[in-house]
Order: C-alpha cells, then structure tokens, then sequence
C-alpha cells in the first residue's frame, strides 16, 4: 500500500482551497475542539457545519438537502456506540466519507477499524495538550 506524502508548507506560501466548495460536518462533543476545526477548514475554503452530537448531526444530515462531503467526526461520542455515527450516516448518505479524530489515541483499535474500512484517523490535539497538563501537575 503507497502513502502519499505533502512536503510541510512554507510560510508564505498560499493555501490551496478546494475548486468547488466541499461540505464538511464536523461533530465532536467538545466545543473547542469544534471551534478549532472550523476556523482551520473554513480559511481553506470548506463549508462546515457543527454538531455536538451523533444524533444532532443525524438530524441535520436528514435535513440538509445538499451533499456532504465529509463527516469529522469524534470516534468516542457519548450516547453513541464506537462509530454509531458514521453507520447511520452513510446508511443515508453513503457517498459521505469518513475522517475520525480521538484523543484516545492508544487504543490501537480505533486506528485498525478506520483502517479496515478505508477511513482515515487523526489524533485530535487535545490529546497531547491533556497530556502536557497532566505531566505539569504530576
């Protein structure tokens, strides 16, 4: 299986933002991890919707008569089953592809089933800020 890999962007080189505009839904129980997102995607030129929920997020896909693109989603959701989301999501929407981010990141089986399933996976970087304030007060 090849990997492509992007060269780090230099400073002032300009963002490529997507030809035509992607819709990106974005669901993650913590505001912030929200509000960090949106603010990164919507400068490159996606157009984000938020939810706080797997089932906000359900409603909205109901409701929303254009297509989403892309559904970044929390893999570890309170009031929802490891990937709950994304199962009833792509049983409406089955063109949607899936990225998932957790801080809880060493559990190995979160990354394997993205993997099995063609999804992709990224560490949510509240993760490693948890682990620096855990070490600072140790």
């Amino acid at each position: 299986m090849s990997e492509r890999i992007r060269k780090p962007r230099r400073r002032n080189e300009p963002v490529k933002t997507p030809a035509e505009p992607r819709t990106i839904l974005v669901v993650d129980d913590e505001e912030g991890v929200r509000e960090v997102a949106t603010q990164y995607l919507s400068a490159r030129g996606y157009l984000l919707w938020r939810r706080e929920s797997g089932a906000r997020a359900l409603e909205l896909a109901s409701a929303h008569p254009g297509p989403i693109h892309v559904l970044l989603t929390d893999a570890v959701m309170p009031g929802m089953k490891r990937a709950g989301t994304r199962r009833k999501l792509r049983g409406q929407r089955p063109e949607t592809k899936v990225l998932y981010m957790s801080a809880y990141a060493e559990d190995t089986s979160l990354l394997e089933e993205a993997n099995e399933r063609g999804e992709g996976f990224l560490q949510n970087p509240s993760a490693s800020m948890r682990s620096r304030k855990d070490c600072a007060n140790s």
